[in-house]
């Protein structure tokens, strides 16, 4: 299925990191698009003030929702990976517990903004995104169909 998935407000320079995606299926149910411990490129600043972050990408091949057959529909069909492998995130800042940001995602750059916490080195940032805004397909298989919006939840380790 679609999992829109996008996305994520992530990264950190190369480190192992965990993104979550909790998508919500018409007309009920639900399940979640996992990817951990992987390696992100880009650009992360913590501080006590807020964060930035520049450039951060993440495979979208590490995704992974328990099905085999449905990870391998939303990462070929609906993510379409073999033209847009990564998403990433061109830059974000945040202050007070809140971000914005521009998350590029299937080929198209998009701003998101959402909340934060910061401790130390690690950033645990949470957005809501609509699948239709990164002009993902609208998945439907036998009248179960994906709901457009997505809630990410990221968490970074920096350097």
């Amino acid at each position: 299925m679609k999992l829109g998935f996008v996305l994520f407000f992530i990264c950190s320079l190369s480190f192992a990191n965990e993104l979550e995606i909790a998508i919500s299926l018409s007309p009920a149910g639900s399940f979640v698009a996992k990817s951990e411990q992987v390696k992100v490129d880009g650009e992360l600043q913590v501080s006590a003030q807020g964060f930035t972050a520049k450039n951060i990408s993440m495979p979208i091949g590490s995704l992974k929702t328990g099905i085999e057959l449905r990870d391998d529909h939303m990462k070929k069909k609906y993510f379409e990976m073999g033209q847009f492998p990564k998403a990433n995130l061109v830059e974000g800042q945040g202050a007070g517990g809140r971000f914005q940001g521009k998350l590029e995602v299937h080929g198209v750059l998009h701003p998101i903004s959402g909340t934060y916490q910061a401790s130390g080195k690690v950033l645990e940032a949470k957005f809501k995104c609509k699948l239709s805004d990164f002009k993902i397909k609208e998945a439907k298989y036998m009248g179960v169909g994906v709901d457009d919006e997505v809630t990410v939840s990221v968490k970074l380790q920096g350097q």
